[in-house]
């Protein structure tokens, strides 16, 4: 952890490491070396030189962390390999941390580490279409002209709203029934909105709305996936489609999907016509997305999704960092966000190599980047033996006193306050 030094403090400490040839460690895979700062080239990058050795046990874009001691304060930076030879070039610190309060460094797994863990969790199980979006029907933002309570009384203020702007309005459920037209399809399996302001132009060809949940072709037909949504159709065929809608005098489309968890239970249609003189902007889109999101929550009060089940579910993946006492690993599962808490703990078998261990740990830190989420573990109840293999294993050293008597890169531990 520790504080993160400011950029001028960061360039005049590399700059007087440098010029009175400070030791510093390097820290990479299952392996540490010492030199000194042979040079700088400010902003891009250090070189390194170790007396008598070279560093040919690096890899080049290696992850790596650097270690001193700076005048009694114990400092850390992480870096790349960029070169390696008689010399290490690695990458100019972003960022220098002083004052370390961590146990044990952080360094990127071994090769092949992974955890497998099982968590109750309470699932849906409902006979409608599965999408690859996720909603955990929270109460959404309520006007107070919506009555959540009353399902008639919702339907009747959704319908006098979209007047003002459609033609023709429904609201259509999955209930005992599968998805049959194409764009029905297409919502279920995506979960994501389909709007076509002018039916004539087809979908967009890419996001040109900056926005996620709107459907484009690029979201129906990608370059880089195997699975595609309509994989039996091509991007000519769906043009011809809404070409033959609005031949048909529709002007104007929106296909919103109603969300409940990982299930599409049904969606709000709305079109403007031709004779109508009506047509649908990004205004009128919005109302119909946070409608849709009132009324998932209305049907989930009033007892339309009853049929749920607690279930142990199992997640196996990679891990992101790991030290002697803690890891870090990721997941975009949202159901697994809803049911792994700060400060939950958790039992989960850790895989390196060929050996698996039972550990007991407790979730410490919970955070979301786009649309993964991020786990930080501290490692609670772990046998004595297994610790010593997981030190060897993730350092590329045996567990010693010494290392027991210390914190990360040989700080002194911190000082406990008991005011």
């Amino acid at each position: 952890m520790g504080v993160t030094i400011s950029r001028i403090e960061r360039e005049f400490i590399l700059k007087a490491m440098d010029e009175k040839k400070m030791p510093l460690k390097i820290s990479g895979s299952r392996k540490t070396a010492e030199g000194v700062i042979l040079t700088t080239q400010e902003e891009e990058w250090l070189e390194i030189f170790q007396q008598g050795e070279d560093w040919q046990r690096f890899l080049e874009d290696e992850p790596v962390r650097a270690f001193f001691s700076y005048f009694g304060h114990v400092m850390t930076f992480k870096s790349r390999v960029l070169k390696t030879g008689e010399v290490l070039r690695i990458k100019y610190p972003d960022s220098i941390q002083k004052n370390l309060q961590r146990k044990y460094e952080r360094v990127p797994p071994p090769e092949g580490s992974g955890i497998s863990f099982k968590v109750k969790e309470t699932r849906v199980e409902m006979e409608f279409p599965k999408s690859e979006e996720y909603d955990p029907v929270d109460e959404p933002e309520l006007t107070d002209d919506l009555d959540i309570q009353n399902l008639s009384s919702l339907m009747e203020a959704f319908r006098e709203a979209v007047t003002h702007f459609s033609d023709h309005h429904a609201i259509k459920m999955f209930r005992g029934r599968n998805p049959e037209t194409l764009e029905e399809r297409i919502i279920s399996q995506s979960g994501k909105i389909l709007f076509l302001p002018k039916t004539s132009d087809g979908l967009p060809r890419e996001d040109i709305y900056g926005e996620d949940r709107i459907l484009n072709e690029a979201m129906v037909f990608p370059e880089h996936q195997e699975q595609e949504l309509l994989p039996e159709l091509t991007a000519e065929d769906l043009r011809s489609h809404f070409r033959e809608v609005a031949m048909g005098g529709i002007t104007s489309v929106i296909y919103c999907p109603i969300l409940y968890q990982q299930y599409v239970v049904g969606y709000l249609y709305l079109e403007a016509r031709r004779d109508g003189l009506k047509t649908m902007n990004r205004e009128n889109l919005e109302y119909t997305f946070q409608f849709a999101k009132v009324l998932a929550y209305s049907l989930k009060l009033n007892g339309y999704f009853n049929k749920s089940r607690e279930v142990l579910s199992e997640y196996r993946t990679g891990v992101l960092d790991i030290s002697a006492a803690g890891l870090l690993f990721a997941n975009p599962s949202e159901t697994l966000r809803s049911s792994v808490t700060l400060y939950s703990d958790l039992d989960f078998d850790l895989r390196m190599g060929k050996r698996i261990m039972k550990i007991g740990g407790r979730v410490m830190r919970k955070y979301q980047d786009r649309n993964t989420y991020y786990y930080g573990i501290q490692f609670l109840d772990i046998k004595p033996e297994d610790f010593r293999f997981l030190f060897d294993y993730v350092y590329g050293r045996p567990f010693t006193e010494e290392e027991e008597q210390l914190w990360e890169g040989g700080a002194e531990p911190p000082k406990l306050s008991f005011d």
